[in-house]
């Protein structure tokens, strides 16, 4: 945990340093004077990529059952 400054706090440098961050497409800006340091630090946006669509294989139809095989001929005694 950060100990208490006993420098107060200049919003207006605060938001003039986020403006700054804003318009310049930076991610982080650090400036120290003296005991006074500020740093703001803003999370780039998450990019999603889509997954291309996926291709199914074709679906082919089941393959007849076989028919009981009649013989050929009936045995002769």
């Amino acid at each position: 945990m950060m100990k208490p400054s006993k420098t107060p706090i200049d919003t207006a440098l605060v938001r003039e340093i986020a403006k700054l961050l804003s318009d310049s497409d930076l991610t982080e800006i650090e400036v120290q004077q003296d005991a006074l340091r500020i740093r703001v630090v803003r999370t780039p946006a998450a990019v999603t990529i889509a997954a291309p669509a996926q291709g199914y294989a074709p679906v082919h139809a089941a393959a007849p059952a076989p028919a009981d095989a009649a013989p050929l001929a009936t045995p002769t005694d």
